[in-house]
């Protein structure tokens, strides 16, 4: 379960961190506004604000296997569930529509290949993950 849940951080962290580096001045080349960047920067920072939490009930959960450990993790879980689905529909309502208008912008093309070229969260001795983290024991 511990694994699971490193690998579940280590990818939303990684999209995320993805967004802030390369989404957010392709959105804003395409004429979002930056007061939806800035209020998609908040519902990141709750995120990650709870992402902090589930990890830590879920560390504590890995050492102790008890079951109010586990109703601890499991409503950190319910509430990183809440801010995330939040988050991640609000971003679709607001981009969809414009970037399927602009799909041949060359921002766009430059956003898909800058994702291209990353590698993702990987777990390689203690190599720096691509967002940046290093492999957790």
């Amino acid at each position: 379960l511990y694994r699971a849940w490193e690998n579940f951080d280590d990818q939303l962290t990684d999209h995320h961190q993805g967004e802030h580096a390369i989404v957010w001045p392709a959105l804003a080349a395409i004429g979002i506004a930056g007061a939806t960047i800035d209020t998609f920067d908040v519902e990141h920072e709750a995120m990650a604000a709870d992402l902090t939490t589930a990890g830590q009930a879920m560390a504590r959960l890995r050492s102790t296997a008890s079951r109010s450990d586990a109703d601890v993790a499991a409503a950190a879980m319910e509430r990183l569930q809440v801010t995330t689905v939040s988050h991640l529909d609000h971003e679709e309502a607001v981009t969809e529509e414009p970037l399927r208008q602009k799909e041949g912008d060359p921002a766009l093309k430059e956003m898909g290949k800058q994702f291209s070229r990353r590698s993702g969260p990987a777990r390689n001795g203690g190599t720096p993950t691509a967002a940046g983290r290093r492999p957790r024991s």
